[in-house]
């Protein structure tokens, strides 16, 4: 319930946001809700995974220590960063994959200590 309420107020909170910073953004996005066939589905799909992803992570963090959790959530991360480069063509420089495979070698090395 707590998830629920959590998501609810997010949600509530970016379309005031939305709406003070970024008023064409909101017609758009009014303008694809009324004119565009799916979109209201495909809204509701992309918000009712966002919770199950949410809920999720809660039913793991109480199966799972601290590290782990941490540990996947970086890893989980790495996939995301790999998915971008691979898939999508997403720019990728030394800085910003060596910074990324540190992170993880951190999260990898204070798991092995703790």
């Amino acid at each position: 319930a707590l998830m629920i309420l959590n998501n609810g107020l997010g949600a509530l909170f970016s379309m005031l946001v939305l709406i003070i910073a970024s008023p064409q953004e909101m017609h758009s996005l009014y303008h694809a809700l009324k004119f565009k066939r799916g979109t209201g589905i495909s809204l509701v799909a992309s918000c009712v995974v966002g919770c199950l992803i949410s809920y999720a992570g809660l039913w793991l963090q109480r199966l799972v220590t601290a590290t782990s959790f941490m540990v996947l959530g970086s890893f989980t991360k790495m996939i995301v960063i790999a998915y971008g480069i691979v898939m999508l063509g997403d720019s990728h420089g030394f800085v910003s994959v060596f910074g990324a495979v540190l992170s993880l070698a951190g999260s990898y090395a204070y798991s092995r200590i703790k």
